[in-house]
């Protein structure tokens, strides 16, 4: 979007000055930030030198300083505009994007170097009074638009770690530069004098250019809510003053302070449905609320402007200024792009050298692109998707040309050749898209989105890899459903692709759905994979969903089946730990069964011991092969947890503390560690430090599963803690655990019996279990506690659907649900919800239309709407409403 008002257009247009002149000395370089680092680090003599021209030699930092002016001129627009860049530089897309950029500050810089030299030849120079005025000029008028002082520019300019006179010589350098352009290109170009005849054809050729078009002017009111929005609109109605309206609650704050004016503006100036419905008011007319992506709108039209046309006479001297800088640009463009022509121009940079190309001769570029492939000179991590979207280019090339082609009525033998080859070279080029895509889609350090995906998928809807990843992308986003949906599509459409069934057995794992996990995982051993890694993962997948279900033996056969297969592989070391973290929890299990009988008997006593030596080995066992583990990853907070958790089972407390410490000293919000703490300070009877750690996991928690884990472990030692008691109602019928719902709900309200809240969930849970008479009842019961509007307006919605379902799909509602629909009615009138109200009186009116009708009419009145009159009003003015001679002549045919 171009921005929202004309007023902010010269201040958009000065924030991009200043990015350009800036570009590689006050702000912070995107090159620094890494944004060009997709380029290949060249060691070698020319590193320093991206290109040369005629000889001289270019410098790179030249050609990443344009680049990067480039570049900040798009991000401080989309800034100043509300938008962020990262659409535009992201993914595969956005490297192409970055690419381009490059290219262009490539060319900048070259056109820099030939209008020096042909300066210099032409020894054009320019006065330094010239320079100093022109800067002068140039820079005040960059403090005065942007109204900052040059104190606070220095002060900017300091915290980007910058000087006020490198920036100043900055401009001097653009300045100077800029004047001798301007020289330069007066001394090619010469004395321009149109005629009047020039003149008059220029101004018919370019007549739009002059046109005036049809505009108004308009003030609004901006706010958040429609709420809001419509009772202003009402108030306005009303008679109320538009601007002192504006003042008080626009949240607009470049036109609040003037009663909303936006000034005048022309089509296409605003969002859609802004001008819409500005153009479509007369002078002095209110629009209803209208809604943007700003929010909602209330215009006032304050004039208008017709659309006119000058004639050549009134505006001569304009039309000589374009035509004239018309013919210049035109004449420059064409000196410069013979003197571009005949000069020796060098690319030595091997990417940007090919991508030039493409203009030029796209084959030849192509050729140049396989070329650098095979050589590997090229360090891009998306150059394969470059070269993808070069075959895709001439694709889109050749099909037009056989297009036009076929459109010839009698085509020659030639051109039925042509077409025939035509279409035997677009599979080929087609397949090279494809192969390079596909190639750039396994690198590791590509960005792969939807978009990048779908463009592969697009040439070939049946790509297998293509399709995987989008599975991945799903998977990655947490939506569960489509990724499974795309892994069993790639398993039925290709039985022999394995890494489908390992991914469908992972998000099996991830959704606890371990069963079929193990089936997943089997069908993928059952391919026989040769790759050890592969197979190695594999098993050890299968041990750990074994573990997870408790089936310890057979896990246990799985990892012995790795032995000796990828011996540098962390996974397996981590499973091999939590098989024998398992198997200690087993143990202990085992013990405090043993150590619960009373008058044990010798031969039980003997099995304790053996036991307890039995966990001191299983626990060393877990810790030994977690401890290698992290020597092959790094200190990982998942590990750290597991040893934990075996340092708790074992009795070692004071490493747990440690462990579960240490893993929140580098992430608080590792929620697991406050439930080891707790655990551990429950086994020492430390209760209250156990509360403590449990409530602290609780608040740092974004997971509903681990935050009702948690809220159970709170409510175990304080029941009585009604606020954890209704968050965790909440968290189980989130989870359509309905009867454990309404347990709990009935626990608050047992203690807390003014809890509106309670009563809303617990009849939410007796409505999804169809128990709808007893969801009513708790609604009833509510009413009687609800303090507050919305409280009110929840439970009047509540019985009102309740009822609805009770009488039937269709069925008009009775006494009870007709009196909610009218205390609904004043509820909305009283927050001035007028449109809202109206619905609901209506409602009532279409169930039964005479139900308390005065008392209805008096409030659809209050709200706006026409009302409906009592039966016998209707029949007596009808009545009325007959003229004496039908009233004869009905008598008349009574008598015959």
């Amino acid at each position: 979007m171009s921005g929202f008002f004309k007023k902010y257009q010269k201040a958009i247009i000065w924030v991009i000055v200043v990015a350009f002149f800036v570009g590689g000395v006050a702000l912070v370089s995107l090159n620094q930030a890494g944004v060009f680092n997709n380029q290949p680090t060249d060691t070698g003599p020319t590193a320093a030198t991206i290109a040369t021209v005629n000889g001289e030699a270019v410098p790179t930092e030249l050609a990443t300083r344009a680049a990067t002016s480039i570049l900040n001129q798009y991000k401080t627009y989309y800034e100043s505009v509300g938008q962020s860049m990262n659409d535009l530089t992201s993914g595969a897309k956005g490297a192409l994007f970055l690419l381009e950029i490059r290219v262009q500050g490539l060319n900048r810089t070259i056109q820099h170097v030939l209008f020096g030299q042909a300066a210099r030849e032409r020894k054009i120079q320019v006065a330094r009074s010239d320079i100093n005025a022109a800067f002068a000029t140039q820079y005040n008028d960059l403090l005065e638009s942007n109204n900052v002082t040059e104190e606070d520019l220095e002060q900017m300019l300091t915290q980007q770690q910058q000087s006020l006179s490198v920036f100043k010589d900055s401009i001097r350098a653009d300045v100077e530069i800029q004047l001798r352009d301007e020289a330069l290109q007066a001394d090619i170009v010469g004395d321009i004098s149109p005629s009047d005849e020039d003149l008059a054809q220029y101004f018919e050729a370019n007549i739009s250019l002059y046109d005036n078009p049809e505009s108004i002017r308009a003030s609004h009111i901006l706010v958040a809510d429609e709420s809001t929005a419509q009772d202003l609109y009402e108030q306005l109605q009303a008679g109320a003053d538009f601007a002192e309206l504006a003042r008080e609650y626009s949240n607009d704050a470049g036109t609040k302070d003037s009663g909303g004016d936006v000034s005048w503006f022309e089509r296409g100036m605003m969002v859609t449905e802004f001008e819409d419905a500005a153009f479509a008011l007369g002078i002095g007319e209110i629009s209803s609320p209208v809604l943007t992506s700003y929010g909602y709108h209330i215009i006032k039209l304050t004039d208008r402007t017709a659309a006119s046309v000058p004639s050549l006479e009134d505006i001569k001297d304009t039309v000589r200024d374009g035509y004239i800088a018309e013919q210049e640009a035109s004449l420059f463009s064409e000196w410069y792009t013979d003197l571009y022509n005949s000069s020796e121009i060098e690319i030595l940079d091997p990417l940007l050298n090919a991508y030039l190309m493409q203009g030029e001769d796209l084959d030849l570029a192509l050729a140049e692109y396989e070329r650098l492939l095979a050589d590997n000179e090229v360090g891009d991590s998306y150059f394969e998707y470059y070269i993808g979207r070069a075959y895709e280019t001439r694709m889109s090339q050749l099909a037009s040309e056989k297009i036009a082609l076929e459109a010839i009525v009698d085509p020659t033998e030639e051109d039925l050749v042509q077409i025939e080859a035509l279409a035997e070279l677009q599979p080929q080029l087609k397949a090279k898209a494809l192969e390079h895509y596909l190639n750039s889609l396994k690198e590791d350090a590509v960005e792969v989105d939807d978009a990048f995906v779908n463009r592969v998928l697009l040439l070939d809807p049946n790509s297998i890899d293509a399709r995987y990843i989008l599975g991945e992308l799903y998977a990655d986003r947490g939506d569960i459903q489509n990724a499974e949906a795309q892994f069993s599509a790639i398993i039925a459409d290709a039985p022999g692709y394995i890494r489908a069934y390992i991914a469908s057995g992972d998000l099996g794992v991830k959704v606890g759905e371990l069963d079929k996990a193990i089936l997943r995982f089997e069908n993928a051993l059952a391919l026989d994979p040769r790759d050890a890694s592969t197979r190695a993962g594999i098993l050890s997948s299968l041990a750990s969903a074994h573990i997870g279900l408790g089936q310890l033996d057979e896990a246990a056969l799985y990892i012995e089946q790795t032995e000796g297969l990828d011996p540098g592989n962390s996974e397996l070391y981590i499973v091999r730990g939590d098989l024998a973290a398992a198997q200690l929890a087993e143990a202990v299990g085992e013990r405090d069964a043993l150590e619960a009988i009373e008058g044990r008997t010798s031969a039980q006593d003997l099995q304790l011991a053996e036991v307890k030596g039995r966990i001191n080995a299983l626990a060393d066992l877990a810790v030994g092969y977690y401890e290698t583990a992290i020597q092959f990853v790094g200190t990982m907070l998942d590990l750290r947890l597991q040893l934990g958790q075996v340092y708790l089972l074992s009795g070692r407390f004071g490493d747990a503390e440690e462990a579960f410490r240490g893993v929140l000293a580098r992430s608080p919000y590792r929620v697991e560690a406050y439930e080891g703490l707790a655990a551990l300070q429950i086994a020492q009877d430390n209760i209250e430090g156990a509360l403590e750690n449990l409530y602290a996991g609780y608040s740092r928690s974004f997971n509903d599963q681990e935050k009702g884990r948690i809220a159970a472990a709170i409510l175990e030692y304080a029941p009585d803690d009604v606020a954890i008691r209704l968050e965790y109602a909440g968290i189980l019928a989130d989870q359509s655990a309905w009867s454990s719902a309404i347990r709990e709900y009935g626990a608050v309200l047992a203690s807390a019996p003014t809890q509106v809240e309670a009563y809303l969930g617990i009849a939410d849970a007796y409505r999804a279990r169809q128990e709808n008479s007893a969801a009513l009842d708790y609604l009833r019961r509510g009413i009687n506690y609800a303090a507050l509007d919305s409280q009110k307006e929840a439970l009047y919605v509540a019985i009102i659907e309740t009822m609805q379902t009770l009488q039937g799909v269709g069925q008009p509602l009775t006494g009870e649900g007709l009196n909610t629909r009218i205390e609904l009615a004043r509820l909305y009138l009283k927050q001035s919800r007028s449109a809202k109200a109206l619905e609901q009186l209506e409602l009532v009116q279409v169930d039964i239309p005479d139900y308390r009708l005065d008392e209805v009419n008096a409030l659809i009145i209050e709200a706006g709407g026409a009302v409906q009159l009592p039966v016998e009003d209707l029949e007596d003015e009808a009545t009325d409403e007959i003229p004496a001679s039908e009233d004869a002549s009905d008598a008349a045919s009574d008598d015959s």
